[in-house]
């Protein structure tokens, strides 16, 4: 998810056409974090490289967002938490709803 969405936004960023970019959560979470479940699974199983890879993606990614040249929507509903929580604070703009609750960890997993 996190490479096809850094791709779509490195099209849409050079597109003359785009002139704002809007991204919304699907069902009832912005963004529920199972990247949370999955890294944890992945520590658990040892894999470092892969968790270490993921991460890197994740942290382009939201340098993509905070540097991106066009604006930057996210409309933020429901839970948001893990990936979510961190491309969202790098948006131009944050539209949030009455109904969004925001859950992050900050402490490490190890």
């Amino acid at each position: 998810m996190i490479s096809r969405l850094k791709k779509v936004l490195e099209q849409y960023e050079v597109d003359v056409t785009v002139k704002l970019v809007i991204i919304t959560g699907e069902g009832k979470a912005f963004c529920s974090g199972g990247d949370i479940v999955r890294d944890a699974q992945l520590l658990l199983e040892g894999h470092w490289s892969v968790l270490v890879n993921m991460y890197k993606e994740n942290l382009l990614l939201d340098y993509l967002a905070a540097t991106y040249k066009k604006p930057l929507v996210m409309l933020i509903d429901g839970v948001v938490m893990g990936a979510g929580a961190g491309l969202s604070m790098n948006a131009s703009f944050r539209v949030v709803t009455e109904n969004t609750v925001l859950s992050s960890l900050f402490q490490p997993l190890f």
